[in-house]
């Protein structure tokens, strides 16, 4: 713009300098004796000297004026364009600014709305610099350790663990060094000296040239858990003692059917049937399938519906019949059925009892029908229980009228 000026200036110039060169030129002088001549009256206009030509005078002052006028048109002309222009960079500079203060208040009310984010988290967030210092911890985090987040901050994280705490999280800190993401559980020391045990996410801080500056976590009271853990994990203990010291064969299910918890006695009843190996200790999925799967895939339906199925079984194992009495019970979690509970029983002996209790009777009724001598039981209370068909005929009576009779109604007083 300031070579725009200069340029301008020099034609105004050039177009007011015309007009008084051509009035010299109309008075008879040469422009060059018109200089001479000014210069002249210039020069000798001293007190007591003779006045100059008054023409060229006016000439000149009239060039002058038109000097001072365009000057002042090019002076206003420029204030007119600075006065636009910095009207546009005033404008601009307001646009930039207010730009500015939107990005600052959205920035104000995003960082206000993380810091309510995060003090409001139930998870721990604990900051610490690239010397293992806390600079933030939310209030969760305090808390977990029984202090507020002012008696936190500055303290290094070693103050807060135990010996062996320090050891490992002096491990830890500086895989974080090295850049390392992990997951991990760890034990801190509380205020008071109880011991927490946490979950913590963690990985390093790192600033725009890449170097560490320090590390931040998410930490997670899992003490309360780890409390639950260890008694369902002595519960599970005690169950697994208490299944594998009976006899009898136990096994869980899930709603497919297949065994996810069984006792060595199981495993050994269906390895004998089916040539099936199951561990006991495994909690993998195993499905059995026999000749009899609709008949078990029916009974398993029947179960899933909430009743309870009942049944004897025999099997052939080894060259041997061998009796078993099975009841299949629904196991339900929060009202739904989610599998079954199986609970089966040898009964082999009992069986091979009872059929040595029947062909005992069968002999003992066969001989105490065919008994050439009149035979009769007779109970506690001395009534007749029964009585054979030889003791009738020695009575007179039917077998249905003694029956019942006392010892004493059918003997002779004397």
């Amino acid at each position: 713009m300031t070579k725009h000026v200069a340029t301008t200036v020099v034609l105004l110039l050039t177009l007011f300098a015309l007009p008084a060169i051509a009035d010299a030129n109309a008075s008879g002088m040469s422009a060059r004796d018109a200089q001479m001549a000014t210069t002249t009256a210039l020069s000798s206009s001293l007190p007591g000297d003779e006045l100059p030509p008054v023409a060229p005078l006016y000439n000149l002052l009239d060039w002058m004026m038109g000097l001072v006028l365009a000057a002042s048109a090019i002076f206003v002309g420029w204030l007119v364009t600075l006065r636009r222009v910095v009207r546009q960079r005033t404008r601009e500079l307001q646009e930039e600014l207010d730009r500015r203060e939107r990005a600052e208040s959205a920035l104000r009310a995003s960082e206000h709305k993380y810091r309510l984010l995060v003090d409001n988290l139930a998870q721990g967030i604990w900051h610490i610099d690239q010397d293992a210092r806390t600079t933030f911890a939310n209030p969760a985090m305090a808390a977990m350790l029984g202090y507020n987040a002012e008696e936190m901050a500055g303290r290094p994280l070693f103050d807060f663990m135990d010996a062996r705490g320090v050891e490992l999280a002096t491990r830890y800190f500086e895989a974080r060094k090295d850049g390392v993401t992990e997951r991990h559980d760890f034990e801190f020391l509380r205020k008071d000296g109880s011991r927490i045990y946490t979950s913590i996410e963690t990985g390093p801080l790192l600033d725009e040239k890449g170097d560490f500056t320090g590390a931040i976590a998410g930490v997670q009271d899992v003490t309360a858990l780890r409390a639950t853990t260890e008694a369902l994990r002595h519960s599970e203990a005690n169950l697994h003692t208490l299944i594998e010291s009976t006899d009898d064969i136990i096994a869980l299910r899930n709603r497919t059917g297949e065994v996810v918890v069984s006792n060595g006695s199981f495993a050994r009843l269906y390895h004998a049937l089916f040539d099936v190996e199951v561990a006991p200790e495994s909690q993998e999925a195993t499905h059995l399938v026999h000749a009899e799967r609709n008949r078990w895939n029916e009974i398993l339906a029947e179960v899933h519906t909430g009743d309870a199925y009942h049944m004897d079984y025999a099997r052939e194992i080894d060259d041997k019949m061998r009796y078993f009495a099975m009841s299949i019970y629904p196991v339900r979690s929060g009202g739904e059925i989610i599998g079954s509970s199986e609970f089966t029983r040898e009964i082999t002996d009992r069986v091979r009892a009872e059929e040595s209790l029947r062909d005992s009777e069968a002999r003992f009724r066969l001989a105490f029908e065919n008994a050439n001598v009149g035979v009769c039981l007779v109970g506690l209370d001395r009534r007749l229980l029964r009585v054979n068909e030889r003791f009738c005929t020695m009575l007179g009576y039917e077998r249905h009228e003694l029956e019942g009779l006392t010892v004493d109604e059918i003997t002779h007083p004397d």
